[in-house]
């Protein structure tokens, strides 16, 4: 018998929790589900979040945010939610999909549809994300074993390992990857 804990990471688009299995194996027989006490419904999205850049002096076709999470600009490794993101450009309203799009790692790059000309160009950029440290989730919502659903996805297929109260079925894993839903802290293994 083995437990097979759970590695758990944020999209950073929708902020949809991923419920990772570790250490699964396709010949596992899955015969015990681990419910949780408490958990997460999805990661905390800070909204209209504003910064202040200076973008560089001359005819601009594009411009990357600095991915530091230094005063003034966003957190480390933050994705800018696309459609979110507003600029005040030389005193103008700016609007994604029209005077500039967003895209690259992280979203973090600026590509402005015409040049953006001018000298000290302080811009004002407003935008929403996700808190994609799972460490700082929140398991707040409590779970209760009798009327509750565990789920994993293995090879593309939903299964039902938890209903309502009792284990609903063992099942061998097949694949060597897969997620459960929120409910499930760990799987148990013959």
């Amino acid at each position: 018998m083995a437990i097979k804990t759970i590695t758990t990471t944020v999209n950073p688009l929708n902020g949809q929790v991923i419920n990772t299995i570790n250490g699964l194996s396709s010949s596992d027989k899955i015969i015990g589900t681990v419910i949780r006490k408490a958990m997460c419904v999805g990661a905390y999205k800070h909204t209209q979040e504003t910064f202040s850049l200076t973008v560089p002096n001359g005819n601009q076709t594009s411009f990357t945010i600095p991915n530091t999470g230094a005063a003034g600009l966003p957190p480390i490794d933050t994705t800018l939610i696309p459609d979110t993101v507003t600029m005040v450009a030389n005193g103008d309203n700016w609007v994604e999909g029209n005077q500039f799009t967003i895209g690259g790692t992280g979203n973090r790059v600026i590509t402005f549809t015409s040049p953006y000309a001018g000298t000290n160009k302080v811009t004002t950029i407003t935008f929403d994300y996700y808190n994609t440290n799972a460490s700082e989730l929140v398991y707040d919502t409590k779970v209760f074993p009798d009327n509750c659903r565990g789920v994993a996805t293995l090879g593309g297929y939903d299964i039902i390992l938890w209903n309502t109260g009792i284990h609903a079925q063992d099942v061998v894993a097949g694949v060597d990857t897969g997620t459960v839903n929120a409910v499930i802290e760990a799987l148990i293994t013959e």
